[in-house]
């Protein structure tokens, strides 16, 4: 599998660098609420384009109000957060990074939602319980779509949040996602970049594993209108021209669903 642009020029490792250079815990203002940000947990202050992806989720969230929730990639765990204040009534949020495990706890419990928001350790689904099985109306991952050639095994965890080799994280998530989801109304929504990453790549692990792709959302972000200005801070920014959009697999149903 090729290395795109991205990667060859470097601004994989860039982003790594400008998040691994924060070495003190700070603090964000996301949709109005308060986040901590641990050091060597991905932080929306240096590529606050993902902050589009929270919007876009808390509208489906808005939108579909799930029972149950699951965010794969956590990360800091906001994304888990606004959506148990946005309308879920209980949210399950897993990442493979103990630190940013530790950190999304920090940030429940700020928010006083342990009861109704719970963080698991866990590459995709791999430590969810048989408890999980077919009980999700709504799955949502901002996931590494960066393929680069180098073994996972030799990547920190911090770096897995930007790329997955061969795909390998998707590509079982999307194996496996069907016997997580609500039979016939549950519904899986990925956030995704056609500027920092191959559609065509992913697009492909979507049809190797049955699944059809449909655009919910997509924005155009530049240098000067960066959301990240707004809510994240001074230097939320990345230095060239994406293209931003979630789209989906689901389990078939009207609305948001698209036919497996």
């Amino acid at each position: 599998m090729e290395e795109i642009d991205y990667i060859r020029g470097g601004l994989g490792d860039k982003l790594l660098t400008q998040i691994t250079s924060i070495q003190e815990k700070t603090t964000i203002l996301i949709q109005g609420k308060s986040f901590v940000i641990y050091p060597n947990v991905f932080n929306p202050i240096v590529y606050s384009a993902t902050l589009y992806f929270t919007r876009s989720l808390l509208e489906l969230v808005q939108h579909m109000k799930p029972q149950h929730m699951l965010e794969l990639g956590t990360g800091a765990g906001y994304n888990a957060i606004l959506g148990a204040l946005n309308g879920a009534t209980y949210v399950t949020c897993t990442d493979v990074s103990q630190i940013a495990v530790n950190n999304a706890q920090e940030n429940i419990d700020n928010h006083q939602l342990g009861n109704r928001v719970t963080v698991i350790r866990s590459d995709v689904f791999d430590s969810l319980s048989s408890e999980c099985k077919y009980k999700f109306d709504l799955i949502f991952w901002n996931f590494p779509f960066v393929h680069i050639n180098k073994p996972a095994s030799e990547l920190t965890d911090l770096e897995r949040c930007v790329y997955d080799p061969e795909h390998e994280g998707i590509d079982k998530c999307l194996r496996d996602i069907k016997q997580f989801l609500v039979p016939d109304r549950g519904r899986a929504f990925f956030a995704f970049s056609t500027t920092l990453a191959s559609m065509e790549q992913f697009s492909d692990v979507a049809a190797k594993n049955n699944w059809k792709l449909q655009l919910v959302n997509e924005y155009e972000t530049t240098v000067g209108d960066d959301i990240g200005f707004e809510e994240a801070g001074a230097g939320a920014q990345l230095a060239n021209r994406v293209k931003l959009f979630i789209c989906k697999a689901s389990s078939g149903i009207n609305g948001f669903g698209s036919n497996r």
